[in-house]
């Protein structure tokens, strides 16, 4: 019989065995029935519960109960969200570089507060969407994305057209086309400018824009009310205790270069971002690959780029007391 020594990661999974303990993150996504998450990032309750916001009949509302990001009686507090769940989406776009697949393997967040500095399509705030999220996001079309994502209604998302042509298009304001064409095309940092022949064949529906996606979206828009943009570089982030997830684009390994490319709003000075991201109070986690020393860097894990091709995933991760003085 093989024997290995618990891990802080496995303390989820952990939990979830016992009964009466929060948590529920288990391996592989089996998850408690009571707790689990449809296949569309919506939360399943326990069966007969009543769920945020909704009573029996003849029964008033709790003011105080969480609905979509803020309060019924109007102040902003931590989303609700299925017990264990841990305010799970999934991804609003698509993105080049996304770790919305990886963020499980990430450390949890260990404040209420996140911080995302290199901003993207947010994969690891996605997944813990009940958080006070600060995105920061030098890219404008990706700012302004995010900041029309926040107030959208359900219905303006449903509305959206699913035939992608200039035609059904062009009565749109831009952040609605950004969405769409975020969707027709895999790993981009900005919005194709047509489907891609993998759309148009008809492979892979459920990861282009179509009617799935849009639902989606449409149910998802309501728990991130309470979430925050800010645009410009990752300098301009509130100086705060938060979990950091620093994710920019990578400077390390043969295809730094091709990588960079990619990317619109780049990194001009590697050393000067080590020395802010040492900076940081709270749970700070950098990424990067291998070949990159602007932190001291250690292997992650291995994943696969949108072309399927291997590489390895390394990490920084460092915790600081929340109580020092402010960040430099």
């Amino acid at each position: 019989m093989r024997v290995r020594r618990l891990l802080p990661v496995d303390s989820d999974a952990t939990k979830a065995a016992l009964p009466g303990v929060r948590g529920c993150g288990l391996p592989n996504e089996r998850r408690r029935p009571e707790c689990d998450l449809r296949r569309d990032g919506v939360p399943r309750a326990p069966e007969g519960a009543q769920g945020p916001g909704r009573t029996k009949e003849g029964e008033a509302a709790d003011p105080n109960v969480r609905i979509g990001g803020v309060m019924s009686n109007g102040s902003r507090e931590r989303v609700h969200f299925a017990e264990g769940c841990q305010g799970r989406l999934r991804p609003f776009f698509c993105y080049f570089g996304g770790k919305w697949t990886l963020a499980p393997h990430y450390p949890v967040p260990e404040h209420d507060r996140i911080v995302e500095p290199f901003a993207g399509s947010a994969g690891y705030a996605t997944r813990y969407a009940d958080r006070e999220v600060v995105l920061v996001e030098r890219a404008p079309v990706v700012a302004a994305l995010w900041r029309w994502l926040i107030r959208v209604s359900a219905d303006e998302v449903e509305a959206l057209p699913l035939d992608v042509t200039a035609a059904s298009l062009a009565g749109l304001c831009a952040e609605a086309r950004s969405l769409i064409l975020f969707w027709c095309a895999r790993g981009r940092t900005a919005p194709a400018r047509e489907a891609s022949s993998w759309m148009t064949q008809g492979r892979y529906p459920l990861s282009f824009w179509g009617e799935t996606i849009r639902a989606r979206i449409a149910r998802q828009v309501q728990q991130i009310r309470h979430w925050r943009v800010i645009e410009g570089d990752y300098t301009a982030a509130p100086d705060v205790t938060a979990t950091w997830f620093i994710d920019p684009p990578y400077v390390g390994g043969v295809e730094a270069g091709k990588r960079q490319r990619h990317y619109r709003a780049r990194v001009d000075d590697y050393a000067a971002l080590g020395r802010w991201t040492r900076g940081r109070r709270g749970l700070v986690i950098g990424c990067e690959q291998s070949g990159a020393t602007w932190l001291p860097f250690v292997p992650f894990r291995g994943a696969k780029s949108i072309a399927r091709e291997s590489y390895k995933e390394h990490v920084f991760i460092h915790r600081s007391p929340a109580d020092v003085g402010p960040a430099g």
